[in-house]
Order: C-alpha cells, then structure tokens, then sequence
C-alpha cells in the first residue's frame, strides 16, 4: 500500500538565502537531502515527491506505516521546520 502525506512548506533559517534563485537552489539541495534520509530508513520501500513538492507519497515494507511515519515526520520537523500529516491512499500501482 501507497499512501501521500502533505507537507507544509519546507523553511530556511534567516537570512541564509540573499536572492530568490539562491533560496530555490537552497530549497531544492533541502528536498533532496530529506528525500535521502527518508529513503535510507530501513522499512521504507520506495519514497518521492509529488505535486509540485507539496507531497511525499511513500511505501513502506510489512506496512510500517507507524514507525516509518514517526521518523518521516520528525526529519521534515528538524531538517525544515515543516509539517506533514496524511492526505490520501494512492492506488496507481
């Protein structure tokens, strides 16, 4: 099973980016640290961003949906001061 998490927008400390194409490029570098992160926990089975980066859409192995979800919201909540909460199950597969 495939379920799509919300994320609110990802944050940068202050007065770290000075343009916005230095912001973007920051944004982006932080997306795709998250992604790693979140890719590398043992009970994920695949994970990547959908809708323009306002989603996650995540798999787990055995449906560790829990504990996954646990460490999934504590690295958005400590890397980029985000919040993610459920949004919907994704049956495309």
């Amino acid at each position: 099973m495939v379920k799509v998490y919300h994320l609110t927008e990802f944050k940068l400390q202050n007065g770290s980016a000075k343009t916005p194409e230095e912001k973007e490029q920051m944004l982006q570098q932080l997306r795709a640290h998250i992604l790693e992160e979140i890719q590398a926990l043992d009970d994920v089975k695949s994970a990547s961003y959908v809708e323009d980066n306002t989603a996650l859409r995540i798999e787990t192995k055995d449906d560790a949906f829990s504990s996954v979800m646990d460490r999934v919201y504590n690295i958005c909540a400590h890397e980029a001061d985000s919040e993610v909460s459920f949004e919907r199950f994704d049956y495309d597969d």
